[in-house]
């Protein structure tokens, strides 16, 4: 059972399905997080190859020493819920007054949460905030590409959702303030008809769940610096969803 008592700020909520050979590297790169009150939340999603072993190896290793005292919340869920089912739930399980999201096949840059918060400090009319992002290959591992589809103020990305569903925000890079989380709720695992252009570009779950929290009267701006290193590789979700073989 999760305490009540909370003595952290920010919370990582972080679904794992079938991501063995790279959720150690994502762990890690919240373990080195320069912000230091940070709690972790780990869904796995009935995995079916050792993403299990590989989080349980690592939560006993050096790297996870920093959540030792009660900061790390590990669950193994017996049947496979999806990409939403698995997000609301690490979502629910957060404690903290601010939730920052994490993809088990991506990367985290040391300051991220740190110049996330102080972003919000700072503005804090603003209840969503992002970052850009570097995309790279495990093998061209040299090619780091900026994306650049992400807006910086509130104003452009609202807009650009509310007109045509553009993709502003990548999903992982968001850290929100709880309230967010507390009004819209988490993703839908069943989406309403979209355009056709916004079906066949994109899954839909994080873009509906932003576009929601938009529309819902919260303000999302992106840090432009890519604080988020997304990788590129035949099994990642967006790829399996836009060919239909998405559980």
């Amino acid at each position: 059972m999760v305490e009540d008592t909370v003595t952290h700020r920010v919370s990582v909520a972080m679904p794992v399905r079938n991501a063995g050979a790279f959720v150690a590297e994502a762990l890690d790169s919240i373990s080195k997080q320069t912000f230091q009150d940070v709690e972790l939340v780990v869904v796995d999603d009935a995995s079916e190859d050792d993403s299990r072993a590989v989080v349980d190896a690592w939560s006993k290793s050096a790297a996870a020493e920093r959540f030792r005292d009660g900061r790390l919340f590990i669950v193994n869920l017996p049947r496979n819920v999806g990409y939403a089912g698995a997000y609301t739930m690490a979502m629910t399980l957060a404690r903290a007054p601010f939730i920052a999201l994490q993809e088990a096949d991506d990367i985290s840059h040391p300051s991220r949460i740190e110049r996330q918060m102080a972003h919000l400090s700072a503005r804090p009319g603003v209840a969503i905030v992002g970052t850009m992002v570097r995309t790279f290959q495990e093998d061209r591992p040299d090619v780091r590409d900026i994306m650049d589809h992400v807006e910086a103020d509130s104003s452009s990305a609202r807009a650009a959702y509310l007109r045509n569903y553009t993709y502003t925000a990548t999903f992982g890079t968001l850290l929100f303030r709880r309230e967010v989380f507390d009004e819209v709720g988490g993703l839908l695992s069943w989406l309403p008809p979209w355009p056709l252009f916004y079906r066949q570009t994109a899954i839909g779950q994080d873009a509906e769940w932003i576009r929601r929290a938009l529309r819902a009267g919260f303000d999302l701006e992106n840090i432009m610096s890519p604080l988020y290193s997304y990788r590129l590789h035949e099994g990642q979700l967006t790829k399996t969803a836009r060919s239909g073989k998405c559980p």
